[in-house]
């Protein structure tokens, strides 16, 4: 057995009250939590943009190779 198990601890450490740790800790999830929504619904509202930029630039190059198949006749 070794000193340090048989001696009783001298300083005992106090208990502490974890009330105001865990409402800061619950403040900053909200934090991240509430900008994490953010920028999923900018990243979402992009996406969505591009598409419609995407699908209006295949019908202007369907429109264009339409109109270069109907000269060649």
């Amino acid at each position: 057995m070794n000193i340090a198990h048989a001696t009783p601890l001298k300083n005992k450490t106090p208990a502490r009250n974890f009330s105001g740790t865990l409402e800061q800790e619950a403040g900053e999830l909200e934090a991240l939590h509430s900008g994490l929504r953010r920028h999923l619904t900018a990243w979402r509202g992009a996406h969505e943009s591009a598409i419609i930029r995407l699908g209006a630039v295949m019908a202007r190059i369907d429109s264009v190779l339409e109109r270069a198949e109907h000269t060649r006749r």
